[in-house]
């Protein structure tokens, strides 16, 4: 079996690079991480688990061509000699870009979210073609067969958490998908655009001119607006990175000017705080890509239990305001 460094030294080589050195870039996901220098420079190389992977490649190269249409500050990823923007290699996908100097979005910072509100409106004006859906939204994955997948996420959660947690976790969760499954029908008359799945602090990079680069592509699809809109309004509304404590202030503006340009419905608002809650539930497939570190794993298992929980009870009032 290889070692790291030669795994990392061999998925190169599929790009055309020589390994000079690497550091770990830590990320609370299955995904492995790495800032490497190369003879060409510095770049990004991602290892994800392998789901799906000939849709994945397709969805990934129509994306980077649509991007690179727009002033959206998006940084292709590097082909592989095959003149693709995934690599297949070794049982997992990869990717490289180019490394981005700069700083993280600053939660709080109101010049920092305008810009962020910004990206996100030109993302979702842009027109697609349906036909390039080839993910499954929340609502929808949990509507087939909900209680069996539930199950099999309950099974690998037990291990790790005590009986009282696990039962919390598991009356939480079947609840959400009980209600999911009664809205599931609005979802799919909702407007469909580019979702980047992951809009948060660490994936926004700024420098001295403003927002350079949104990074980290691969949870992207195409569907419902409020889907995308929901996740960015409650990730960008924290007060603090690690934790889902919003800022009340933060959350009314950043829901407000996102609000008066692209005029969310009442539909769409009335089912942010259910499409976050859903959109936390562990699935198993994800519980099973982080392997054997569990470390990393009880990290997720918690914090997607903590993100679940507490989307309802904190950004209810919060919308109840804009309605009414």
């Amino acid at each position: 079996m290889l070692n790291m460094k030669n795994h990392i030294e061999d998925a190169l080589q599929q790009y055309g690079e020589k390994l000079v050195s690497y550091e770990d870039l830590y990320n609370g996901s299955s995904n492995m991480n790495w800032k490497v220098h190369t003879s060409n420079g510095d770049y990004v190389l991602k290892r994800m688990p392998m789901h799906h992977p000939e849709k994945f490649i397709e969805f990934q190269n129509w994306l980077s061509s649509k991007l690179a249409e727009t002033k959206i500050p998006f940084k292709p990823n590097v082909f592989t000699k095959s003149g693709d923007t995934v690599l297949v290699h070794n049982s997992y996908l990869w990717q490289l870009r180019p490394y981005v100097n700069g700083r993280f979005h600053k939660l709080g910072d109101r010049n920092d979210t305008k810009s962020c509100i910004n990206v996100l409106l030109k993302l979702h004006s842009m027109d697609v073609d349906k036909n390039n859906n080839d993910t499954i939204e929340d609502f929808v994955y949990w509507t087939n067969e909900g209680e069996k997948k539930l199950k099999r996420s309950t099974e690998i959660i037990r291990k790790f958490v005590d009986n009282h947690t696990l039962s919390r976790m598991t009356k939480h969760y079947a609840a959400l998908i009980k209600r999911s499954s009664e809205s599931g029908y609005q979802m799919m008359n909702l407007k469909n655009v580019i979702n980047h799945g992951d809009f948060h602090s660490r994936n926004l990079i700024f420098n001295d001119d403003g927002l350079s680069a949104v990074i980290d592509w691969d949870n992207s699809k195409i569907g419902p607006r409020v889907s995308d809109f929901a996740k960015a309004f409650y990730l960008l509304s924290r007060c603090m990175h690690n934790s889902f404590a919003i800022n009340v202030g933060m959350a009314e503006r950043f829901l407000a000017q996102y609000h008066n340009v692209a005029k969310l419905t009442k539909e769409e608002i009335h089912l942010i705080p259910l499409i976050l809650g859903v959109a936390y539930i562990p699935k198993p497939e994800h519980l099973l890509s982080f392997g054997n570190n569990v470390d990393k794993l009880l990290w997720y298992i918690n914090w997607t239990f903590n993100g679940s929980e507490m989307a309802e009870c904190q950004l209810r009032p919060i919308i109840q305001k804009l309605i009414f």
